[in-house]
């Protein structure tokens, strides 16, 4: 689990009653990422481990070898410099932000006494470790962010240091004596929200892991709203929360690893909480616990370290298709009353003679029935008749805007549904033949065209408009696309050799058919219209991402049973059955069904100038089915 805010107090409380006073004897620095402090406290060597990785940042004990470049790298040069020698004074979180703050003390050259502080703040992809003098001043980071990175805060060389914003939660520790006399009252914005939502919303510090589980320690319905708690379940809701808050008030809590069933690597560490019915294995520290998680993490977690760019590809896609629908739909609204332009044009010529010279603005009826009396505004320096064409440019100009920004629409929908269909090939994949799948079909979008242009080279006929320059530019224009178009081509022909046949998921099934499912975009293409005959059956969960899934009848009439064994991978590979559980929605929520629907392949459609796997189809059927899988995989 990432350190949230409650688990980052309660080890900066631990590393604080283990290393104050402490001396730093030497500092190294891993990689781009991390640095290692080697301490000397009470006879004793320690080693310190500051990591802002973005999947992983933390500050612990460690007792993991590490190696170090032969060359130290600038920002471990300049922790050498100020803080060598020095000695540790204080470990603090402030206010259950996953911030850990160091501070170090020191005398300088003329036996002054000098303060330094190393901020460690693991913020996901924002995570950073910042050295500040004693005016918290910045002297450098691991991670510089300017103003064009961030328009909230700068972390940058001689800035003033500042927490990041506050979120104006509440303080576990002030609202504790409420929760023990049944007094705390939820934020009126929280109250209709889930009750793991609520918690995660009201208090400072709070994981979703650990709001999660709060309500399953209650034994309430995490997703019923606070408003629809009874009376039982909103008392037994303060009590638990009470007893962890206590916990960390007085620094009782019992740190450990657990595991996934029948595993015997680490799942997850934690501090306080762990999921009812997994196993744990308490451990002297939180320290201790992380650093059992980071060595087999290293091997466990290694599919998940190559897995997390791919999905954060998709998402960012994702969200620049969406902002760009986003701005198309604002000019649609700017521009969608163009109609009027045009008939104020009209207007205008049928009353020309009516209109007094030099007039600033006419009022008339329009053509409906009753008419509408409209004021048009009007240059006074132009007749009427050059008014009415100013509003006809003004007319062609907005019509223009506007089917262009309909043709925009469209295709922002297309990269919208295609980018929520890499993500979920993405967030789905299950080993390795996945990844190389998603991550061929990333390739392929990162190849670059040098022209968008489908131009055939041989299409140019001289001698219309163009002069000879204009002639071989186009030309050479022209053969630079075909060049491009066919580098593609071959990108995606090459996809489809190197995964070949035999890395689609296939499933034999006991009558001889054969189920076959893409692992990415590039392969749903390949299969729907390469691979299956027109008189396969084609399989989609209904209106959501997925897989492609054919079903290949050599000839013969499916069964039902066939039938919904295909209709149930589908909807196995669907962002229904992702985003539900991250897993495997069938197995946690009994009789959960998704819609899928399925038609002859000759139904389906691909659309014209969209990217793999974007289709249509038609004379489709739709069967309500649980997501799962045959036993039998080739």
């Amino acid at each position: 689990m990432p350190l949230d805010g409650v688990t980052t107090y309660l080890l900066s409380e631990e590393l604080n009653a283990s290393l104050n006073g402490a001396r730093v004897d030497k500092i190294y620095q891993p990689d781009k990422k991390s640095v290692l402090l080697l301490l000397r406290a009470f006879n004793s060597n320690s080693k310190l481990l500051l990591s802002a990785d973005p999947d992983f940042p933390r500050a612990h004990l460690t007792e993991v070898a590490t190696s170090n470049p032969s060359t130290p790298p600038s920002f471990c040069m300049l922790l050498r410099k100020h803080l060598g020698g020095s000695r540790i004074s204080r470990i603090s979180s402030p206010s259950f932000e996953r911030i850990i703050e160091i501070e170090f003390s020191s005398v300088d050259e003329i036996k002054d006494t000098v303060s330094f502080r190393l901020i460690i703040e693991m913020m996901g992809r924002y995570s950073n470790i910042i050295l500040l003098n004693q005016d918290r001043r910045i002297i450098d980071s691991i991670f510089h962010v300017d103003a064009q990175m961030s328009r909230v805060r700068e972390v940058m060389p001689a800035r003033p240091y500042d927490y990041p914003p506050s979120q104006n939660k509440i303080n576990p520790l002030t609202a504790l004596s409420a929760l023990e006399n049944h007094s705390f009252v939820f934020p009126d914005n929280t109250i209709v929200r889930p009750a793991e939502k609520a918690i995660l919303e009201t208090f400072t510090g709070i994981s979703p892991f650990f709001a999660s589980e709060i309500c399953t320690y209650a034994d309430i319905d995490a997703k019923k709203s606070i408003s629809d708690l009874d009376a039982l379940e909103h008392h037994n809701l303060c009590n638990t929360l009470a007893s962890f808050f206590v916990q960390i008030k007085t620094r009782t809590f019992s740190p450990g690893v657990f595991f996934k069933k029948n595993e015997d690597v680490p799942y997850d560490f934690h501090a306080l909480a762990y999921p009812k019915g997994m196993r744990s294995k308490q451990t002297d520290s939180i320290s201790e616990a992380i650093d059992l998680l980071v060595v087999p993490g290293q091997i466990t977690n290694d599919f998940e370290q190559k897995k997390r760019p791919l999905i954060r590809f998709a998402e960012s896609g994702l969200a620049h298709a969406v902002r760009k629908h986003n701005v198309h739909l604002a000019d649609l609204s700017d521009s969608e009353e163009f109609e009027k332009l045009k008939l104020f044009g009209d207007l205008l010529l049928t009353y020309q003679y009516a209109i007094p010279p030099k007039s600033s603005s006419f009022i008339c009826n329009d053509y409906s029935e009753p008419p509408i009396s409209l004021s048009i505004d009007l240059d006074e320096n132009l007749s009427p008749t050059d008014n009415a064409q100013r509003y006809y440019r003004k007319y062609r100009k907005a019509k223009t805007k506007y089917d262009k920004t309909v043709t925009f629409l469209k295709e922002d929908m297309l990269a919208i549904e295609y980018f929520k269909s890499l993500l979920n090939a993405a967030t789905q994949a299950s080993d390795l033949r996945d990844l190389v799948a998603v991550k061929q079909e990333i390739d392929w979008l990162n190849t670059k065209d040098t022209s968008e242009t489908d131009e055939d080279p041989n299409s140019f006929h001289p001698g219309k408009s163009k002069n000879g320059k204009q002639k071989s530019r186009a030309i050479r224009s022209a053969m630079q696309a075909a060049k491009a178009k066919s580098r593609k081509k071959k990108v995606v022909e090459s996809a489809h050799t190197a995964s070949s046949i035999q890395s689609y998921r296939q499933f034999e099934l006991s009558d001889g058919e054969l189920v076959m499912c893409g692992r990415n975009n590039i392969q749903n293409d390949f299969l729907t219209f390469k691979v299956a005959s027109k008189d396969d059956y084609w399989f989609h969960a209904k209106n959501i991402p997925g897989s492609h899934v054919i079903l290949r009848n050599f000839g013969q009439t499916p069964s039902d049973q066939v039938f919904e064994i295909s209709a149930a991978v589908a909807a196995y590979y669907s962002s229904a059955n992702t985003d539900l559980s991250k897993g495997i929605v069938s197995k946690e929520i009994p009789n959960y069904k998704i819609e899928v629907d399925y038609c002859m392949v000759k139904h389906v459609k691909k659309i014209p100038g969209a990217k793999p796997g974007m289709v249509t189809y038609s004379h489709f059927n739709t069967i309500l089915i649980q997501p799962s899988l045959p036993s039998n995989e080739r």
